[in-house]
């Protein structure tokens, strides 16, 4: 005979999973946020060195334009898809509350 779930810790583990899928994605986000930090940091300290160097120009530009593209990355991971997470969280525990 089969051993049957109980459908609350069902959910329970459930409800668990999406909120490790949310925690990750936050993660994500603060990976991008920090390498944009970086990547301005570096930028910022090529620029304070003065050199009139014309590859450093055009380092300064790619780093700042990585910087950009990391907290693009970061804003597009930070909405609809953290909303989407958060809500199926919260479906999952009024799901449980109505067992």
């Amino acid at each position: 005979m089969a051993k049957q779930v109980h459908p609350v810790a069902e959910k329970l583990g459930l409800i668990a999973q999406a909120e490790a899928e949310y925690e990750a994605l936050l993660e994500e986000i603060r990976e991008h946020c920090q390498k944009a930090r970086e990547l301005r940091q570096q930028a910022d300290k090529m620029s304070r060195s003065g050199s009139s160097e014309p590859h450093v120009a055009t380092e300064i530009r790619k780093l700042v334009e990585q910087a950009e593209y990391f907290d693009r990355l970061a804003d597009q991971k930070d909405g609809l898809p953290r909303l989407e997470a958060i809500r199926r969280i919260e479906d999952l525990q009024r799901e449980v509350c109505c067992f």
